[in-house]
């Protein structure tokens, strides 16, 4: 009786914590509040691997060929702006990919980027934000940067070590 009592506990604890995973959302805003406070990383002020969509600048997203294949693959990154104006970035590929950026992250298909504005001694203020970009497989993903109507796209291979074009 006893097993058949730890069994059922099991059961309802694992199909608790898959139930406690929300499905992302279509959109999320991240904006000036949510900005991530304290010292750059050394890995958001290199950028050899970040991946500049319009005003936005994505760290450690331009090289992600030998990132490891297990599924989904996370990727954690930094948004930068220089405070030019609101940015909304989405992703296509052979899997869905989610955006969780800001100190209180949800993820979610799109998200749209809202500087700080302002300026000191003339130069605009940047933001930037911490986050998460999942991947859900490997392949080649095209990112988009929507920029006041200007559009960038980038594609890029993720997990595998040929040229997406």
């Amino acid at each position: 009786m006893r097993l058949g009592v730890a069994l059922a506990l099991a059961v309802a604890a694992a199909a608790a914590s898959g139930a406690s995973a929300a499905p992302p959302r279509a959109h999320v805003t991240v904006g000036c509040k949510e900005i991530y406070v304290g010292n750059p990383p050394s890995a958001a002020l290199n950028g050899r691997d970040d991946l500049m969509l319009a005003t936005i600048s994505l760290t450690r997203l331009a090289r992600l060929a030998g990132v490891s294949r297990s599924r989904p693959i996370r990727v954690a990154s930094f948004a930068s702006s220089d405070g030019q104006g609101a940015v909304t970035i989405a992703a296509r590929g052979p899997g869905a990919v989610t955006f969780a950026f800001g100190q209180h992250a949800v993820a979610a298909r799109t998200v749209t980027f809202l500087p700080c504005t302002g300026e000191i001694a003339g130069t605009p203020i940047g933001s930037m934000w911490k986050g998460t970009v999942t991947f859900a497989r490997q392949g080649c993903y095209t990112l988009a940067a929507d920029g006041g109507g200007a559009v960038a796209r980038r594609t890029v291979p993720v997990g595998v070590a040929k040229r997406c074009d």
